[in-house]
């Protein structure tokens, strides 16, 4: 009779306790938009996997309107449609030999994040920023920056 108390409340114990976790995690959960971090970070991951692959085309799918690009042959404004030709001139140009992501993060406003990362190549070694602007709780591209190490 004992040993059944003591279980008893045992799990009353461990449900007040993965209920309150539950609860706290909810309350810590930060939202951007109508998307958690968790999911910012899921689909950034995916541009990411898309750099390391020269996926032009798939990156290209989260430019904004506009985006600004820096990289060693070009440079300016670009509309979504020249922005996906100048990537995909530089992925030409400097064929991706390894692509590793090193850092994110979100800026203070909550509206808008970056990422960082180390692409290599044949012909040298890159930094790659890129800038996300939440527009209407979806992150869009609105720079790449991309300077030789």
């Amino acid at each position: 009779m004992l040993k059944v108390k003591l279980l008893q409340i045992g799990l009353l114990f461990v449900l007040f306790v993965a209920g309150t976790a539950t609860n706290m995690s909810a309350q810590t959960r930060e939202y951007v938009g109508n998307r958690s971090l968790a999911t910012v970070e899921r689909w950034e991951s995916d541009v990411n996997m898309a750099i390391g692959k020269k996926d032009f085309e798939r990156i290209s799918k989260n430019f904004d309107e506009t985006v600004e690009i820096s990289f060693p042959s070009k440079e300016g404004s670009f509309s979504k449609i020249q922005a996906k030709f100048v990537l995909k001139e530089f992925f030409t140009d400097y064929p991706c030999t390894s692509f590793e992501h090193s850092y994110a993060g979100l800026i203070s406003s909550r509206q808008s994040r970056y990422t960082i990362g180390d692409y290599k190549t044949d012909k040298g070694d890159f930094e790659v920023k890129i800038n996300y602007k939440n527009k209407q709780g979806i992150w869009l591209i609105n720079r790449i920056a991309i300077v030789q190490k």
